[in-house]
Formats: structure tokens, sequence, C-alpha cells
């Protein structure tokens, strides 16, 4: 799509965008109490649900051409998959680092919103990856 193009479907990806995001921060909290109430029904209902939400996040973002946001959405993604697949914990750091994503995206959708495109924060999106990592050997993901 040409630039032009995307501008007319700009305000559609901010309000979803903004839609899932809160949603997706409404699911780590119910995810965090899961866990600790030891609730692995909920807890499961939470991840899938986490999962939906940043895959609808990068989608959209790829779809507009804003790279930031869908690179840090992808690594988001790809920790919640690793708790998706069973193979790993959930644990207070991968909680508080999910936590961080959703503030990072939504204020990297904010600045969409105002037409600026933000570079994205690198070793945010290295932290996921090295947290999924981690993850997936069973190790705690550190704070």
């Amino acid at each position: 799509m040409a630039p032009l193009d995307l501008a007319r479907y700009l305000s559609l990806f901010v309000a979803e965008a903004g839609d899932h995001l809160g949603a997706f921060s409404r699911e780590l909290v119910a995810l965090e109490q899961a866990a600790r109430q030891g609730e692995p029904g909920a807890a499961r209902q939470a991840i899938d649900s986490l999962f939906r939400h940043a895959h609808s996040v990068k989608g959209m973002s790829a779809s507009m051409q804003l790279d930031a946001i869908t690179a840090l959405a992808h690594k988001a993604e790809d920790l919640v998959d690793v708790f998706r697949q069973g193979s790993g914990r959930i644990d207070p750091g991968a909680v508080d680092l999910l936590l961080a994503t959703a503030d990072a995206l939504g204020a990297l959708v904010e600045a969409a919103a105002r037409g600026e495109r933000r570079e994205g924060d690198p070793a945010l999106v290295e932290r996921l990856a090295q947290a999924a990592q981690a993850a997936r050997s069973g190790r705690a993901v550190a704070p």
C-alpha cells in the first residue's frame, strides 16, 4: 500500500491495537493471579488470549508497515508461545517483561496515531528473545 492508503486506515489500526493491548494487559493480570492461585485452566485461558492479542497486533502493524511495533509484538508472541506450548513456566519476571512490552507497544501505537514513526527498542526486543530462550530451557526469566 502507498503511504496515502495507509493513512486512511491509521485510526482504525490505532483503535484496534489499543483494544488488543488493553486486553493483553488485563490478561497478564489474570494470568498472574491464576498462576499464584494454582488455577491451570484459568492460566491456560489467559495464555491463549495473550497469544491471540499479540498475534493480532503483530499482523495489523505489519500490514500498516509499522516495523517497530511488528518486531516487538512478534517477540512478545514468541515468549507467550513458549508458555502456550507448555515448555516454559510462568514466573513473575516473564509477566513483568510482558507488562513492560505492553506499555512500550502502547507508546509506539500512540506515536503512530500522531503520525510519528518511532524506532523500536532493540534492548527490549532482545530481552524478550532471551526470555523466550530461558523459558524454553526451564529457567526463570530475569526481572
